[in-house]
Formats: C-alpha cells, sequence, structure tokens
C-alpha cells in the first residue's frame, strides 16, 4: 500500500498529501491551490539539502528542493 506524505508547495506553503511512490518516481503533481509544478526538479548529488533526491523531510513535512539557486 502506498503511503500518503505532506508535501509543503514551496509557492503558495499550502500542504497537500502526496503518494509517496508519486514523489520517488517524479511523477507529475501540482499544487492543487496555485497549480505550481511540485515535481522534485534536480539530480545533483552535491546539495546539501536534498542529495539529489529532489524533496527532504522537515519536521514531518516533504520539501520538493529547487536545487541551488
Amino acid at each position: 500500500m502506498d503511503n500518503e506524505v505532506k508535501v509543503q508547495c514551496f509557492s503558495c506553503n499550502s500542504i497537500l498529501l502526496s503518494p509517496q511512490s508519486v514523489l520517488e518516481n517524479r511523477e507529475p503533481f501540482e499544487c492543487r491551490f496555485c497549480n505550481e509544478d511540485l515535481r522534485p526538479s534536480h539530480d545533483d548529488a552535491a546539495c546539501g539539502f536534498c542529495r539529489g533526491s529532489g524533496f527532504a523531510l522537515v519536521n514531518g513535512v516533504v520539501w520538493i528542493c529547487l536545487g541551488e539557486q
């Protein structure tokens, strides 16, 4: 069974529920409030925040990492 995880939108800060497999597979996933694309956006293993996974767990909420700007 697929676990649902909380995801915080980096654009409008809304908290949404997403199946864990959607995040792991980088499937299309949009914020239902502002339509921001919340797919993890990079594969930079040097990123200290997400270590290349594109998302990180912070205080029980998955944050989408945009990569180094």
